[in-house]
């Protein structure tokens, strides 16, 4: 009998032993998979944030760049070109994505001709630091990017006004690719801005410039192999399906951001959407995180960049204008609504006064102009193509663009050269050196023209001795004008669109900025010397060409009514029916 007992002891203890080795496998199972999941979201949670940082680091590259184009000649406002898959006959080697801008696509013919700039990121080009930089990037961190072609088509240099300015229609150079009839005579722009939608397909914005594009890890079926193929987009960015089910407000649709017709969409990340979801097709396979900056948001920084740009130029016009300090001024101000931005003898405020534009040719092959306002357009005689240009300098075919010091050269026998230097002096030299000049320049209207020139408006040709000259001014001061604005500033008509006033203690008749109970008020501040003031998008009510009141161009948020002197102060709130940006030029 106690065999049996002591056996039934020894047999309960081990199926006793086996039950807690069971709970014990069934604990450490279960805290395996709780801390799975845990370290599952833990690391979803910080691939978030990495994927948040850098589309943040990518977007103030972005903006950085295109306010920085001033530094190398260029409009600000306009954008890089996307990283592309090219083929080997455009980029002269294997298709590859290396990190540098390439092109847009270009798909139709004629009037039907469209530009879809959409690729990677160009993070070589614009200076951004990325970890182990892959060509296939299958993790899906490397980020993409599209932009408008309303900011980067060449065919837009003159456009470019209409986008930055809001009113003024521009026109088209010759022979450039997809610009409807239409909008060549009106003025319209040719291109589209982009579209992002919500995850319902509900239009986010219509009015985008440029989007950056995170794609997140393989879904779905796509695949990523070490040497991606041309139209590779799919495989990186994804796609969403509404369906007429959708809870509304919604737009039922197949949206793609892989896809070429300027559409995207910023949806949930799939670990969100339930697969009983009726609002989406099913399989549901997105994960693309996506930033993007609309035109509106661009145009006020541009904006805030060129008041910047007239704000140091009347410092430096202040500065230089006599040795004496009490004896320094700042120029009087051009009648609003004047196209030629003329001085006016007197006038304490109104627009930025331009020194007038001129030009005299002693022959076909020399001409002195007046940089930085005229841009020279010189044709060869004999049409054969420049082969390199230089510096302010630009060649399509046999004519060379200059805005400043530079030259283009068509070399070989029949060797060419084009050049302007600093001073404005512009010479064809070389066999065959004649040509014809073209200027384009501001103030639009010449004053007188002589020899062989002809033309007006803002374009005059010249073809051998001759000259032209803008309207004088009314003020009889030496250097009446602002002469040292870039041409990115011009060219884009800022000076019609920045509203200037200087104090009555600050002028030519009363230089030195010495009177302090007649500056100008700046909100709570006194004694104010000079102002500029952005005017913003044309609001409801306003015209600002012809204009001759300052209601047209400046917005009031201060209850006391506008006068020549008294204005609202520096960082006042933009709504939807105030968008003026007020900076101070002195004292500062």
């Amino acid at each position: 009998m106690m065999l049996i007992k002591r056996h039934k002891i020894r047999l309960a203890n081990q199926q006793g032993g086996a039950l807690i080795l069971f709970v014990l496998i069934l604990v450490i199972a279960g805290t395996t998979a709780l801390f799975s999941v845990l370290d599952s979201k833990s690391l979803k949670i910080e691939r978030d944030k990495q994927t948040a940082a850098m589309l943040a680091e990518a977007k103030a590259l972005l903006i950085g760049y295109t306010l920085d184009r001033v530094n190398v000649g260029t409009r600000p406002g306009s954008m890089p070109l996307p990283d592309r898959l090219l083929m080997p006959t455009e980029s002269g080697g294997a298709p590859n994505y290396d990190g540098s801008t390439d092109s847009c696509v270009t798909a139709g013919v004629g009037v039907a001709t469209k530009i879809y700039c959409l690729g990677r990121f160009p993070w070589k080009t614009l200076g951004m630091a990325i970890d182990s930089p892959s060509e296939n990037d299958s993790v899906g961190q490397m980020p993409w990017y599209v932009v408008s072609a309303n900011l980067t088509d060449v065919c837009l240099k003159e456009l470019n006004s209409n986008i930055l300015n809001y009113d003024y229609p521009g026109t088209y150079p010759p022979g450039c690719p997809g610009v409807p009839v239409s909008a060549a005579v009106l003025g319209q722009l040719p291109h589209p801005w982009l579209t992002v939608r919500d995850k319902l397909g509900n239009i986010l914005s219509s009015r985008v410039a440029a989007i950056i594009i995170i794609p997140g890890a393989v879904v779905g079926v796509q695949s990523r192999p070490a040497s991606p193929n041309l139209g590779a987009e799919n495989q990186y960015l994804d796609t969403v399906t509404v369906l007429p089910a959708c809870a509304l407000p919604c737009i039922a649709g197949t949206y793609s951001n892989a896809d070429l017709d300027n559409d995207f969409i910023k949806a949930d990340d799939i670990s969100t959407v339930l697969a009983v979801d009726p609002s989406y097709q099913q399989p549901y396979v997105f994960n693309d995180k996506l930033i993007y900056i609309t035109i509106d948001d661009l145009m006020a920084t541009v904006e805030k960049r060129a008041a910047q740009e007239a704000a140091s130029q009347l410092r430096k016009y202040y500065i230089t204008s006599s040795a004496t300090l009490a004896n320094r001024f700042y120029p009087y101000a051009a009648t609003l609504g004047d196209v030629n931005n003329a001085c006016v003898n007197l006038s304490m405020s109104g627009l930025l006064p331009i020194t007038p534009a001129q030009a005299t040719c002693t022959s076909a092959t020399v001409c002195s102009v007046s940089f930085p306002m005229t841009e020279v357009n010189f044709t060869r005689t004999v049409a054969a193509p420049y082969t390199s240009d230089s510096a302010a300098c630009t060649r399509i075919g046999n004519i060379c663009t200059c805005t400043g010091a530079g030259s283009c050269v068509k070399s070989g026998g029949a060797g060419t050269t084009f050049s302007c230097n600093s001073s404005g002096v512009c010479s064809s030299t070389g066999i065959s050196p004649n040509g014809s000049f073209s200027f384009t320049y501001v103030p639009k209207l010449p004053e007188t023209i002589t020899g062989t020139c002809s033309g007006g408006a803002g374009n005059v040709v010249c073809s051998s001795v001759g000259s032209f000259s803008s309207p004088e001014t009314t003020c009889t001061y030496p250097n009446p004008g602002l002469s040292n604005l870039p041409v990115w500033f011009t060219d884009n008509l800022w000076q019609d669109f920045i509203y200037y006033a200087v104090s009555s203690d600050c002028a030519n008749t009363t230089p030195g900025c010495i009177n302090p109970a007649v500056g100008l008020t700046v909100g709570m501040k006194n004694n104010i010397d000079a102002v500029v003031i952005s005017a913003g998008e044309t609001l409801t009510g306003q015209a600002r060409l012809p204009a001759a009141t300052i209601p047209d161009y400046l917005d009031k948020a201060s209850p006391s009514p506008y006068g020549a002197t008294l204005f609202d102060a520096v960082g006042t709130p933009k709504s939807s029916a105030y968008n003026d940006q007020m900076f101070i030029v002195a004292p500062q």
